[in-house]
């Protein structure tokens, strides 16, 4: 059985990951036909909140909206 700091951190890696550059990469390495709904911390004091259905972003707010111009929206991969 995983630990669960493994696991929340293997999932928060899937949704949500950070470049030197500053980038926020959103769904890196999430399937495309996993529904999801999530609200995380990024670095700059950044928080990201969004929204995956059936292989659609139907929601993505960042906060503060200053970093909304960091934000990379990565292709949703198959299953």
């Amino acid at each position: 059985m995983m630990p669960q700091s493994i696991l929340r951190q293997t999932l928060h890696s899937m949704l949500l990951q950070h470049n030197k550059e500053g980038q926020i990469l959103i769904f890196p390495a999430w399937p495309s036909d996993w529904d999801v709904s999530f609200k995380l911390h990024a670095p700059r004091g950044t928080t990201v909140e969004a929204c995956c259905a059936n292989g659609s972003i139907t929601k993505l707010q960042v906060s503060p909206p200053s970093r909304k111009g960091d934000v990379r929206i990565l292709a949703l991969g198959p299953a």
